[in-house]
């Protein structure tokens, strides 16, 4: 069976209706395309397939401009809480708030499957406005065909093969993309796939029986422990949605070590007391839910010619610990968008996108895997508490002109690769302060404020 193109627009095919493959084809109709999204699972607005299997999702300035765009800002926000920085929960009781930037600055904890069905709702609002149909479910690619370009799929509904013939072929389907499998036969094409020996496993804190939120709604409650951790992010229902991470086998404490669902609420009620009195479902969510591998995806080329590109996940599969997964599948939407619109032609278009975006990718995949660290270690250690108290304190009095790496990695547009190199270049210089004899934490008096700002201001400059 032939899905053939409707008149004399342009047709792209999108495989994957996720977040990005949603996002993307509603911009590729404000280009004026015909889109098609197909997608191997069911309809998540009529079936939860991901239950079990999603980490709430972080959305930050990245995301929300790219969201901006296409006039979806504000519709998007209202699905989300805002935090406001990390609250910790010490290992001796003791908790802690560390804020995320400065002033207002926040990320927003938002559902993914809420997300995700008010992206196709809308992008399949865009195609019906000329009597398309967007949205093909239940359908698994099976081939490409990469110069001609066609791609093939089973129908699995009906059991029936399915051809399409389009202009461009998009791949937004996830770290084990059949897109990419395909780009792969290429000659000497780049992949590289590394997996944590961490797993996660997502697990529920009910809101009160009262509707309200058990700990403070505005913030990322993190409980580090060492070599793991848990966290847990608000939902608007009262909520939260919490992820254990944890060695699959390799260290003392991992998840093989739990034999039966009393093994893990006996290691819930000694490593995290307060969460685990919070956890009425815990032994039926460890049973119930499956323990997710940790991975990440570099590759290159991501493109074909003008006929086919990758985007998120499918190009750039990152660990969740500084919360741009979407954020970097959104922003590729935006980046390839304004593009295709400064240079007319899609080959070109797709080249110039993807060779800057791709040391931009590699350089938050490397960073998310340092975060890790810094989230279940370093948050309770004293040398980095004394950096971020200093930095906070610098930002209070320069909060336009000094970011650390977190804002400018989580509030600005700066590329990746760039907020790493200053990142790097501002801790430093941070370190550097901490030495001086009259510059210490909290800033005590007159002298050695107007000090910090001297030596900040020659650094600036």
């Amino acid at each position: 069976m032939e899905h053939n193109e409707v008149g004399t627009r342009k047709h792209s095919i999108v495989i994957g209706a996720g977040l990005v493959g949603a996002l993307w084809s509603i911009y590729l109709s404000k280009l004026g395309h015909k889109v098609s999204i197909y997608e191997r699972r069911p309809d998540l607005r009529t079936r939860q397939a991901d239950q079990g299997r999603s980490i709430n999702l972080a959305l930050s300035h990245r995301g929300l401009h790219a969201l901006e765009r296409v006039g979806l800002k504000d519709k998007v926000s209202a699905l989300g809480i805002p935090m406001h920085g990390r609250h910790i929960h010490k290992d001796d009781g003791s908790e802690d708030f560390h804020p995320y930037g400065y002033g207002e600055e926040s990320i927003l904890s938002i559902s993914r499957a809420k997300l995700n069905a008010l992206l196709l709702d809308l992008a399949e609002e865009d195609a019906r406005q000329h009597q398309d149909r967007p949205v093909f479910f239940e359908h698994r690619c099976t081939s490409i065909d990469l110069d001609t370009p066609r791609a093939s799929f089973v129908d699995e509904y009906r059991n029936v093969d399915v051809s399409v013939q389009p202009d461009h072929i998009f791949g937004a389907d996830g770290a084990n993309s059949t897109l990419r499998s395909h780009l792969m036969r290429k000659r000497r094409y780049n992949y590289q796939q590394e997996f944590l020996e961490h797993g996660y496993l997502e697990l529920d804190i009910p809101a009160q029986s009262d509707g309200t939120h058990a700990l403070s709604k505005n913030a990322l409650h993190i409980w580090p422990r060492n070599r793991f951790m848990l966290i847990a992010l608000p939902n608007l229902d009262g909520s939260f949605t919490a992820t254990l991470f944890l060695s699959h086998e390799k260290d003392e404490t991992s998840f093989s070590q739990f034999k039966n669902p009393k093994d893990f609420r006996e290691f819930f009620d000694t490593t995290f007391p307060n969460a685990s009195k919070l956890m009425p479902e815990l032994e039926k969510d460890f049973v119930a839910n499956p323990i997710s591998d940790l991975g990440t995806v570099k590759c290159f080329p991501w493109y074909h010619e003008d006929k086919a590109m990758l985007l998120g996940d499918a190009a750039h599969a990152i660990v969740p610990f500084y919360g741009q997964g979407l954020n970097a599948g959104f922003e590729d939407c935006r980046l390839l968008y304004e593009a295709i619109l400064k240079h007319g032609d899609w080959g070109h278009a797709f080249e110039i996108f993807s060779n800057e975006r791709k040391a931009d990718a590699d350089a938050i995949a490397d960073l998310a895997k340092d975060n890790f660290i810094e989230m279940r270690d370093r948050v309770v250690d004293e040398e980095y508490l004394r950096v971020r108290a200093l930095e906070h304190t610098i930002q209070e009095h320069f909060p336009k002109r000094y970011k650390n790496l977190y804002r400018l990695v989580t509030f600005s547009d700066t590329p990746y690769q760039q907020a790493r190199q200053m990142g790097r270049q501002n801790i430093r210089f941070v370190k550097g302060l901490l030495k001086h004899p009259d510059i210490d934490i909290p800033i005590k008096d007159q002298t050695a404020l107007a000090l910090l700002q001297q030596r900040v201001e020659a650094f600036l400059e």
